[in-house]
């Protein structure tokens, strides 16, 4: 089994990928998060070499309701401008 593992929090985020107990690969950024860490993901993804499709399971640790809430409230406040910021 493979898990993404995102930990959202007010001053940092970190990203790590697990496959059968071990820890693969890891990022930690200490900023404030405004976007969703994409390029984090990608990072880690890239690193063990595992595509997104083999990912069986992501999970997130803290609070991510109040994450995306605080994320989704200060998207509305600058829109459109931030309307890519969506947009893969």
């Amino acid at each position: 089994m493979v898990f993404l593992v995102i930990s959202l929090g007010m001053g940092f985020f970190a990203v790590s990928l697990i496959t059968d107990g071990k820890v693969i690969s890891y990022r930690i950024k200490n900023e404030v998060v405004s976007i969703f860490p994409k390029d984090v993901i990608d990072d880690v993804l890239s690193e063990a070499v595992i595509n997104a499709g083999d990912i069986d399971y992501v999970v997130f640790l803290g609070k991510p309701f109040s994450y995306f809430e605080r994320l989704i409230s200060l998207h509305i406040f600058f829109f459109p401008s931030c309307f890519l910021n969506f947009v893969y």
